[in-house]
């Protein structure tokens, strides 16, 4: 979970408009979707540079997510922008870029990327990135141009080779992560991020169908965050700014057995183990500790009431097992 932040950190929107003190960086470049362990790796290596160095060291990440600009990619996030911020600023970076990505830009040369925005605005003293990171038109901005420009454009460079996971032995990677929560394996997503799968967004009304059915649910706006595998899972739920902690469970998806069902989109509705305070408009935050099964129509009320007992019991066994 977030916990107290190390420092401040300086977010800049607009790069044509920053002082000289926060020029002659050492910069990461990506996109940094869910903050992972590999991300971290490349963000640790940054400060490290900075620090024997002395100067700032500086991340530049985008907004919104290339993939919706690109691939027209709908619900592509696996952490909220103002989440991966917090994430981002608890590494101890002193700044942060945010680009805006448009079309436009995704059209913009690797060479003009290179030399006008980085060497000329910022004035990169250091280069780091990713094993697998690409920018520019045609993808051409690869590890091998950099660190052949980096010559003649006088900057250091550096690229943090592939990490694996011990667990699991695979690379951390933010589409290996959406593939195992689509997929429904929060254990190996769980491996891969170095942190337990969370969403955080802001509790709304809903059609008061859970407490028709005997349980009180909090309804949650997923936003453009990824979908994880439709189902129930085993959930913490972190309220009032992580200083309260419960456990409960969670479905996601379509509600299919619930008839004259208004809601047109997926849903994330939650169910708090021992809790009623009205929390409509807070902001709260759904740690995912394992999927307990896939959605499913019923062919009654009554059969679906049965079966949330049951989800019930299961999330609260395996909230005591972790």
């Amino acid at each position: 979970m977030l916990t107290e932040l190390i420092k401040k950190m300086k977010i800049i929107r607009n790069y044509k408009y920053i002082s000289e003190n926060d020029k002659n960086i050492v910069l990461a470049l990506g996109n940094f979707d869910g903050i992972h362990l590999g991300h971290l790796e490349v963000l640790k290596r940054t400060i490290s540079i900075a620090e024997e160095k002395k100067l700032q060291s500086a991340v530049i990440s985008f907004e919104p997510h290339p993939l919706t600009i690109l691939k027209n990619t709908k619900n592509i996030r696996i952490v909220s922008l103002q989440d991966k911020i917090k994430l981002i600023e608890k590494t101890g970076i002193d700044i942060l870029f945010l680009f805006h990505f448009t079309s436009e830009f995704s059209h913009l040369p690797a060479n003009q990327f290179l030399q006008n925005i980085l060497v000329k605005q910022l004035q990169i003293n250091h280069l780091v990135i990713g094993h697998d990171f690409i920018f520019g038109k045609n993808r051409s901005g690869n590890s091998t141009y950099l660190e052949q420009r980096s010559k003649d454009l006088n900057y250091g460079f550096t690229q943090i080779l592939p990490h694996k996971c011990k667990a699991n032995n695979i690379i951390y990677s933010s589409t290996k992560i959406r593939e195992y929560l689509k997929n429904g394996n929060i254990t190996k997503a769980n491996e891969l991020l170095g942190k337990n799968y969370s969403i955080t967004s802001r509790v709304i009304k809903g059609q008061n169908l859970g407490m028709k059915l005997g349980y009180n649910t909090a309804n949650i706006d997923l936003k453009d965050l990824f979908r994880p595998k439709f189902g129930v899972y085993a959930v913490r739920i972190f309220l009032k700014n992580n200083t309260q902690i419960y456990n409960g469970v969670a479905n996601i998806g379509i509600r299919p057995t619930i008839k004259n069902n208004t809601q047109k989109n997926e849903i994330l509705e939650v169910h708090i183990f021992n809790f009623s305070d009205n929390i409509y408009g807070k902001k709260i935050t759904i740690e995912f500790i394992a999927f307990i099964r896939e959605e499913k129509k019923f062919n009654n009320i009554d059969e679906l009431k049965n079966q949330i007992a049951k989800d019930c019991q299961e999330s609260k066994e395996l909230a005591n097992s972790v």
